[in-house]
């Protein structure tokens, strides 16, 4: 990630916000946000899914975790502001309950430096969740960002590598993540891999 502003501060496609709404629909179905105190590592400049929490859930606090952040906005809504680079060591304000990180891991220069730090700021049987791009849509996203320019080109050209289920579990392991704890499955036609992993 050698980047010094967050997903979201241009204007998204349509496509690009489709494609949000499908991982963030993977969160939906396989999270419980009530009660929990959570962080969305690299959320965007607005963190629009710790909105949509704060509007439809009961969460005990929220915190926005990325490079750049529009920290007024977030305070109008009751949603902490955490700024730092994911491929450095961070300590986050609060251990969370629940760390959310989608569509993040295929941008670091460090992904194990990075679930390694998770690992140690995550309370202790509680989870991080992970969507990340599979090796079978690499072609498909370089194709709709550089020849029909549908996404944006800027962060397809930034990702630094595509993952396999073996290598996540790989990298995840590591990382201190026990193999028992790590449960996975594919969406949007296997080019998009779902992590729920328990400390």
């Amino acid at each position: 990630m050698n980047r010094s502003e967050s997903f979201g501060v241009s204007k998204l496609s349509l496509l690009d916000k489709i494609i949000y709404y499908l991982r963030v629909h993977q969160l939906k179905k396989y999270c419980v946000f009530n009660h929990k105190i959570i962080v969305d590592a690299w959320c965007g400049y607005n963190a629009v899914f710790l909105h949509y929490i704060q509007m439809k859930f009961t969460p005990k606090k929220l915190i926005a975790f990325d490079i750049k952040l529009d920290s007024t906005l977030l305070e109008k809504q009751w949603i902490s502001s955490f700024e730092g680079d994911l491929n450095k060591d961070f300590d986050l304000p609060e251990q969370p309950d629940l760390i959310l990180c989608t569509a993040v891991l295929e941008h670091l220069n460090n992904p194990i430096g990075f679930l390694t730090n998770v690992y140690r700021n995550l309370k202790p049987g509680w989870s991080l969740v992970l969507t990340i791009p599979t090796i079978r849509s690499k072609p498909v996203l370089e194709f709709l960002a550089f020849r029909l320019k549908l996404i944006d080109a800027r962060e397809i050209r930034d990702h630094k590598q595509y993952y396999t289920k073996n290598k996540l579990r790989e990298y995840l392991q590591k990382a201190w993540f026990a193999e028992e704890n790590i449960h996975h499955h594919y969406f949007e036609l296997y080019m998009n891999n779902f992590v729920l992993v328990k400390k």
